[in-house]
């Protein structure tokens, strides 16, 4: 029996241009909640495409529980092509989740994160779905956000197939926005953030790697049924530590790896460059570890993005390797 498909919206008080999307699936049989959650970015495409592909596929395949998809949080970001920042404010959603709760003066990505947080409480795991954005490439993996779900998030994440999973270290300077999945892990749900590609160059296909994680996490969780694929053994990379080199002065970044790559302590992640073509710092891997993310766009700067963030001079980030 198909599953019902309601389509609804999620008002943002104070804000009607930023109206939430949000696709609710429900089988008949009971069983667990289930939150998917994409476009905290506006060009984060890879994962707002696998948020269209799965409310596509899944009213056949679910078979209990209910799956609750938002394609795109940041709408107002993804009508104007906004890379990282939400043009109603100039900040990141996925960092408002983090202060939503306690801003005195909510801007519109306190809203926004407040909005999706209230319409998506009381689940029993949520998915942020990560596709990287216009200027960086992202590996295949799953983090978990700390939480006191976070071994029972572990064992959802192993399930889904990424080639590499991170346990995220709240005591350490973070590589990873924990956005959605780790505000509502705060509230005790078991949430995962899973990430594959990033670019424009294959959209179609980092959505369907990212379709097949989430298709195998909500198999795990037994509410689908009659989906069969294989999965290769992957490769065991669970935190603590993440690292990220930032910029400490303007240049440009020409980086010497690319992202899943398995590097040594000391091996050349990249150079800054001068505007005339002379390297000014070489940056090399702290630890062993994998390669998370590396920034493709050249031009890097040490000034803080309009909310703060050093977005742009984040270069690279890898993840220290851990059991296998």
């Amino acid at each position: 029996m198909t599953a019902k498909r309601e389509v609804r919206a999620i008002a943002v008080p104070e804000h009607p241009s930023a109206e939430i999307p949000l696709i609710d699936i429900s089988a008949a049989a009971s069983g667990p909640v289930v939150n998917v959650v994409g476009g905290l970015a506006g060009t984060a495409y890879p994962g707002i495409s696998a948020c269209r592909m799965l409310a596509k596929r899944l009213p056949g395949l679910l078979t209990k529980g209910r799956v609750r998809i938002v394609p795109v949080a940041d709408v107002a970001g993804f009508n104007q092509r906004a890379a990282r920042f939400c043009p109603l404010d100039g900040r990141a959603v996925v960092r408002a989740f983090a202060a939503a709760e306690t801003a005195a003066e909510p801007s519109a990505s306190d809203r926004i994160a407040q909005a999706v947080s209230e319409a998506l409480a009381d689940a029993d795991v949520s998915i942020d779905v990560r596709g990287g954005e216009l200027t960086e490439l992202h590996a295949h993996w799953v983090a978990v956000p700390p939480a006191a779900s976070q071994f029972e998030s572990l064992a959802i994440a192993v399930a889904s197939g990424a080639d590499m999973r991170v346990a995220v270290d709240p005591e350490g300077p973070l590589a990873i926005e924990l956005g959605a999945a780790g505000r509502l892990a705060a509230g005790r749900q078991a949430a995962l953030i899973v990430s594959g590609g990033g670019g424009v160059s294959d959209v179609v296909g980092h959505a369907e790697i990212l379709v097949e994680d989430l298709l195998r996490v909500l198999d795990a969780l037994d509410v689908i049924d009659g989906v069969v694929m294989e999965r290769s053994v992957p490769l065991r990379v669970v935190g603590p530590t993440i690292w990220s080199h930032v910029v400490d002065s303007p240049g440009l970044w020409v980086p010497a790896t690319t992202p899943g790559a398995q590097v040594a302590a000391g091996e050349t992640l990249g150079q800054i460059w001068d505007y005339f073509g002379e390297p000014v710092q070489e940056v090399t891997a702290p630890f062993d570890g994998a390669v998370l993310s590396v920034t493709t766009s050249m031009a890097v700067s040490a000034e803080p993005a309009p909310d703060g963030d050093p977005w742009f001079a984040r270069t690279v980030a890898v993840a220290e390797a851990g059991a296998e």
